[in-house]
């Protein structure tokens, strides 16, 4: 069901602008982490802790774009990879994606992106938004680097 699929789609990237829009604040009383962390989210059926809000945000994936930007936390994203149509964006949207380093846009005969582990761990993200074959969570994971999938594309999706 569609409405269903957008609800979960909205609910993770509100969970990750969340997460990214929290950080920055220092004020007394506050844990190391910052006020309200850890946080813990459930993203395709695995717990994925955040000690503090995201920094350095690398996107696999175009999905969470429109969220980031309306939420003006674009800014958090220090690298992305893969294909931003621009039709799919406005003007405002299209520049905030065009200062933003793009790591590759490779993809093999099937059109999935093709970026390696040690391209993405190079640019020190403390979260990377959207799984690619390549390059999956258990993989990001093995080095301390947590990635969250829109919950559309998870293998156990059954909305």
């Amino acid at each position: 069901m569609k409405v269903t699929r957008l609800a979960v789609t909205a609910t993770l990237c509100a969970t990750v602008l969340l997460l990214a829009a929290c950080g920055g604040g220092s004020g007394a009383g506050t844990s190391a982490g910052g006020e309200g962390y850890p946080v813990t989210v459930t993203n395709c059926g695995v717990d994925v802790t955040f000690d503090a809000a995201p920094q350095r945000v690398v996107l696999l994936k175009s999905a969470a774009v429109p969220y980031l930007h309306s939420l003006g936390v674009l800014d958090r994203v220090t690298a992305r990879a893969g294909q931003y149509p621009k039709e799919y964006y406005d003007a405002a949207t299209i520049a905030a994606l065009d200062r933003i380093p793009l790591l590759t846009d490779r993809t093999d005969t099937s059109g999935h992106l093709q970026i390696s582990k040690e391209v993405v761990i190079s640019q020190q993200p403390d979260l990377v938004l959207g799984e690619v074959d390549n390059l999956s969570r258990d993989t990001l994971s093995a080095v301390n680097i947590p990635l969250l999938e829109e919950p559309a594309m998870c293998a156990n999706n059954t909305a």
